[in-house]
């Protein structure tokens, strides 16, 4: 990684242990229960910042080989990944999927080139 994004790193490493800590103690009940925003649970939050580093992996993909690559593989994959779908998963799956997400972003991350 080049030297001038390790703080960078560092700090999305921080927040992103900061996320999974919060997210191992939710329970199912927890997560069913509104969050901030308008007409979402916990659930959909968590959801919806796994998915989101999905495409930012995604992306990071097609800025790594040097060709445009999409977020999603196409609109309607878009549609059908929502958080809704994920939204409603037990505790564990939602955690572990959120987890596995920020995995994989930072493996890409990690070996991105300026």
């Amino acid at each position: 990684m080049d030297p001038a994004l390790q703080p960078l790193s560092d700090q999305i490493d921080f927040a992103t242990q900061r996320l999974l800590g919060t997210a191992r103690i939710i329970d199912d009940a927890d997560l069913q229960a509104p969050s901030l925003l308008p007409g979402w649970t916990r659930g959909h939050v968590l959801a919806h910042l796994a998915r989101g580093a999905d495409a930012l992996r995604n992306l990071m993909i097609g800025v790594r080989v040097g060709e445009p690559r999409p977020a999603y593989a196409s609109p309607e994959a878009r549609v059908t990944i929502e958080p809704s779908s994920s939204a409603a998963s037990p505790a564990p799956a939602i955690t572990i999927g959120v987890a596995s997400s920020a995995g994989m972003a930072k493996c890409v991350l990690s070996r991105a080139t300026p």
